[in-house]
């Protein structure tokens, strides 16, 4: 099964955001940065997509600077597990 890790990346976007003295991003202004609807980005953020576009991972991977290995995660079926927070980074700071 594959899960969406965006509500962790957004989360550490903003994190690093509020350390440099700017202001979090809402999902409005995501949208709106990048051109995706609410809807999509909600979808990837509560794994409730059923299908993701290469464009919107491309889209989201320049917003956020990142990989699409660090917005998905990939569990073999019978290892199933929640997304986790685990390995991100800003809880080791």
């Amino acid at each position: 099964m594959v899960q969406s890790r965006l509500k962790i990346v957004w989360t550490e976007h903003n994190l690093k955001l509020m350390r440099e003295g700017k202001k979090p991003v809402s999902m409005r202004e995501i949208a709106r940065a990048t051109g995706l609807s609410t809807g999509t980005i909600s979808g990837l953020t509560t794994n409730r997509a059923a299908m993701v576009h290469f464009d919107t991972i491309d889209t989201l991977c320049k917003y956020f600077d990142c990989e699409p290995g660090d917005m998905f995660l990939f569990t073999r079926d019978d290892e199933e597990q929640e997304p986790t927070t685990e390995t991100a980074d800003f809880l080791q700071e």
